[in-house]
């Protein structure tokens, strides 16, 4: 059989070869062309849900170079209707990702939280193993940035807003058979809000519901310890980030060290700084650009170490999470 019309899905690799409609109509037997047409999808319903497609039938349907990296399985709005009552509730992980749109000072775009979380999670769902099917929801961008609502630029929804949309997102997904979230944030002003939310969905829907911020269990090695306590916001870490995802959104001109305030804060209030002490601040309080860190250490170097063990940490919790008996 000759098998041509290949595709690339603009996200993941992917060759896929389907039967041309002549070569059906080739088929003088009806029967034969019933039998064809169901074969082919029978064996794309079972590659989209993630089941074992035996490689002596492969040939009669598709060829695809790299099974699992072709999928777009990985996206929820790629899922026909009929094709989620298949998933397996042990094995399958939807991923809600929030990000958020604010400042970032002189140098940086308003969407670097989002921009981040989507490079993080393209690198998971090209990394992530065979036996876990992960399914990423369509990104949220906008969250809750009241300290950097004095900017231009940002934008926010209130707390109320913000959970009753993450709320009533999950509550769709546990409509199906899913029944394992992973909440990756990208903005730690909503970390707080992600963990409430978690909650009242484990407690209502009996599902295990994991909120975590992309960088929850990276190694602080790259930078000193001030920049991790205090180069919080497009310092360092961000700006290398960007550097690797965005280099084109970058300002080089106006990358600086924005010295916070909250260092020498420290050092005179130390109860207000001291450990689990979390003070509320706004962004003004602890720079007039709105940044702090030292942005001038980074380098698109660091930048794919950190998006890298980013990845791996994640991955190791996609793993935990599937063991994990609901």
């Amino acid at each position: 059989m000759v098998w041509s019309n290949c595709h690339r899905n603009a996200r993941v690799e992917v060759i896929v070869l389907i039967p041309e409609r002549s070569q059906i109509e080739e088929e003088e037997d009806s029967d034969s062309k019933a039998t064809l047409l169901q074969d082919f999808r029978q064996a794309w319903h079972e590659a989209m849900t993630g089941q074992t497609i035996p490689i002596d039938q492969l040939w009669k349907v598709f060829f695809i170079q790299t099974i699992r990296e072709t999928m777009p399985i990985h996206y929820w709005e790629n899922i026909n209707t009929f094709a989620f009552k298949d998933f397996h509730p042990q094995r399958t992980i939807a991923i809600m990702t929030t990000g958020s749109i604010e400042q970032h000072g002189p140098h940086l775009p308003v969407g670097v939280d989002a921009m981040i979380v989507r490079g993080v999670l393209h690198g998971i769902l090209k990394r992530v193993p065979d036996d876990i099917t992960a399914i990423a929801l369509p990104v949220l961008p906008i969250g809750k940035a009241i300290e950097h609502e004095n900017f231009d630029g940002t934008l926010s929804l209130s707390t109320e807003t913000v959970m009753a949309l993450w709320r009533e997102i999950a509550a769709s997904v546990f409509r199906t058979p899913v029944r394992k979230l992973l909440m990756l944030n990208s903005h730690g002003g909503q970390s707080d809000v992600a963990r409430i939310v978690a909650r009242d969905l484990r407690a209502h829907h009996k599902a295990l519901v994991v909120p975590v911020n992309w960088w929850t269990y990276k190694a602080k090695t790259l930078y000193q310890d001030t920049e991790y306590t205090h180069g919080l916001h497009g310092g360092a870490e961000e700006t290398a980030l960007m550097l690797h995802l965005q280099p084109d959104l970058v300002n080089h001109r106006e990358i600086k060290n924005f010295v916070p305030v909250s260092l020498e804060q420290a050092q005179q209030y130390p109860m207000l700084y001291g450990s689990g002490v979390k003070q509320a601040w706004m962004a003004e309080d602890l720079h007039p650009q709105g940044a702090t860190g030292d942005a001038t250490i980074a380098t698109l170097e660091d930048g794919q170490k950190i998006c890298e063990e980013a990845v791996e940490s994640m991955i190791a919790l996609l793993q935990d999470m599937v063991a994990y008996q609901i």
